[in-house]
């Protein structure tokens, strides 16, 4: 059975950046960049049990995707707020970080860029502004990927599969005729081809 969430947002002007002011007075501070020493380094043992981090202020929409996700197998911790979530990142390292953009003390956007300067964490924003310059915003905040709502758990599910995926899979390194390799004494009388490493000599 499918599950979607549905969500209403007051249309509205896109803040990348919060005001200093507002921070002050809610008494939020984004914390200072991390030394090398403290990096959060999120690695993920494959798909099943690999840690979500989901930060939505809408409880419905929250415990419905929790609900779902760990359904599918994934350890998932929810939060309503920037605020929890810098207190959890500091806890447990997490391979994705699922985050809507209008959270009630800071920008989903700010948090995105967080998370991209300071751990190897994926990044899932989901939001109902569906506008181009929005999606835009979100993939310069560090975004790998902008869904839409109302969304189907189902495709955040998939979408978050396949970042875990793509992470989990080894490096392939292309092979690369360098002077170190052997040269033929004699020079061919034919065109050559090395079929397992893709490399074609000519004469």
């Amino acid at each position: 059975m499918a599950i979607i969430v549905y969500v209403l947002q007051n249309p509205g002007t896109l803040k990348v950046a919060m005001d200093n002011a507002g921070e002050e007075e809610r008494g939020l501070k984004t914390p200072q960049l991390l030394r090398a020493e403290e990096e959060l380094c999120a690695i993920p043992q494959g798909v099943a049990g690999s840690r979500i981090l989901i930060v939505e202020d809408d409880e419905a929409v929250l415990k419905c995707v929790q609900i779902y996700l760990t359904q599918k197998g994934y350890v998932v911790t929810a939060v309503s707020s920037a605020h929890e979530f810098y207190q959890h990142i500091f806890r447990e390292p997490y391979a994705v970080v699922v985050l809507d953009v209008g959270l009630p003390d800071q920008s989903g956007l700010i948090l995105a860029e967080y998370v991209r300067k300071n751990t190897e964490m994926r990044i899932i924003i989901f939001s109902g502004r569906d506008a181009i310059d929005d999606q835009l915003a979100g993939h310069y905040a560090g975004a790998d990927l902008y869904l839409v709502k109302p969304i189907d758990v189902r495709q955040l599910s998939a979408a978050i599969s396949g970042l875990l995926s793509r992470m989990a899979q080894p490096t392939i390194q292309p092979y690369i005729l360098t002077r170190q390799q052997p040269i033929p004494s004699k020079p061919q009388a034919h065109w050559r081809l090395i079929s397992r490493r893709w490399i074609l000599l000519s004469p």
